[in-house]
């Protein structure tokens, strides 16, 4: 049993010590805390350090507009832009995969331009 007597806390509809009421990673102090899952209380570096990273710019996707493409990569919301215009792409607008990379319709078109009949002018799909 824990010796420490006086003031607690409630986070979660758990009862702590205030000293007990620590990272369930790096068992640090918590003020402030942060979900870890399966009903762990974690701090603000340990949830940064357990955050995905922006495949954009590579920091921390921690708190704030995200997007995760249907291939699993996840964008700050600023960060998800065309590779060759750096134009701002929407999440639910269209966008192409070229390797490591994502087009703008735009871009992708100048890169792969549609391949046209030679007989009625029409794109061939």
């Amino acid at each position: 049993k824990c010796p420490i007597m006086g003031n607690g806390t409630i986070v979660e509809g758990k009862s702590y010590h205030k000293d007990c009421f620590q990272c369930s990673s790096c068992h640090t102090a918590l003020g402030k805390y942060f979900d870890g899952g399966d009903g762990a209380v974690i701090c603000e570096g340990c949830a940064k350090a357990q955050a995905p990273k922006c495949f954009g710019c590579s920091q921390s996707v921690f708190q704030g507009s995200y997007i995760t493409t249907d291939e699993g990569r996840t964008y700050h919301d600023q960060c998800f832009k065309c590779s060759f215009c750096k134009g701002k792409l929407a999440a639910t607008a269209g966008h192409h995969k070229e390797g490591n990379q994502i087009a703008c319709h735009a871009c992708y078109e100048k890169k792969h331009p549609p391949v046209v009949c030679a007989k009625c002018g029409w794109t061939v799909q």
